[in-house]
């Protein structure tokens, strides 16, 4: 693809999709008004989220040319300069900002906040060992809050507890595959511009499969809570999600320890025939229990 639409990274909007959570929750499958705000809020995500890769990349300039994989990237390589990926970033954040005035102060103050932490997770978050993956996960977990924002729904007690452990541990597996693949670098850290060491690896597995298995418990606990009574006909199906994301997560960690997971757990799960599956039946169980 063109240099400067590549250093936006389209691909990572497939993490954007996640606005469209609040449709499922909410129950709006048949509201087409409802389709199209959650289309607005993804385009005005994805716009923000650009804009904060493009900055991301122009903070790790300097480090990405020395990279032995970023150094590919286009900015890295040459092929777009640091006037166009500023000029880039202005005008998709001046997008970004037109749509979330259209859908509303709350989801405005969503996309200022997820661009703040973005930023602040380039310049010094990722620095710092576990609070990198907890922003992470948050950064996941304020997407669906953001899609909610969207369509003037409240995010449950129980979906954003279920989110912050089930993308914890998505976050993790991502740095454990990371760590399998570095090297041996200065002072024992073995990733640029993180503080993990190879040594690291077996604790970040234990608690990458401890927060896995936490989404399914809190799962499992609104299975037995009132508020699932009043908004399904059939809770009791929902032990067969239980099972489907328990399945899937402890794949996922089985992969990782076999090191056959060697990309980013998001783009392994949209190119995964096995996870389609999943999602399909998982989506099977929540019509059946409405």
């Amino acid at each position: 693809m063109p240099p400067l639409i590549a250093a936006c990274r389209p691909l990572h909007w497939l993490k954007n999709l996640l606005v469209f959570v609040a449709i499922l929750v909410s129950h709006r499958f048949l509201e087409l008004h409802s389709w199209w705000l959650s289309l607005l809020g993804f385009i005005a995500l994805s716009c923000t989220a650009s804009a904060g890769y493009l900055f991301n990349d122009l903070t790790d300039l300097r480090a990405d040319r020395t990279h032995p994989v970023k150094q590919h990237r286009p900015m890295a390589s040459g092929r777009i300069t640091a006037v166009q990926a500023g000029t880039t970033a202005a005008a998709l954040l001046a997008l970004s900002v037109f749509l979330g005035i259209t859908l509303g102060a709350e989801f405005l103050l969503g996309l200022a906040l997820y661009f703040l932490t973005t930023t602040t997770y380039s310049l010094w978050l990722k620095k710092m060992v576990i609070i990198d993956v907890l922003v992470l996960g948050l950064l996941f977990t304020l997407r669906i809050i953001i899609g909610c924002a969207a369509l003037t729904v409240d995010p449950s007690f129980w979906l954003l507890a279920f989110s912050l452990f089930f993308f914890l541990s998505i976050a993790l597996v991502k740095r454990f595959i990371e760590l399998d693949s570095a090297g041996n670098g200065e002072n024992g850290h073995c990733l640029p511009r993180r503080g993990y060491m190879k040594d690291d690896r077996a604790a970040i597995g234990a608690m990458g499969v401890a927060s896995g298995y936490l989404s399914v418990l809190v799962l499992a606990l609104y299975v037995n809570s009132d508020q699932v009574l009043t908004l399904y006909s059939h809770p009791h199906d929902f032990w067969g999600l239980c099972l489907l994301v328990l399945y899937w997560i402890s794949r996922l960690w089985f992969l990782a320890h076999r090191n056959e997971l060697c990309e980013d757990p998001v783009f392994f799960a949209a190119r995964d025939g096995v996870s389609w599956l999943v999602a399909g039946a998982g989506l099977c169980i929540l019509l059946l229990a409405l």
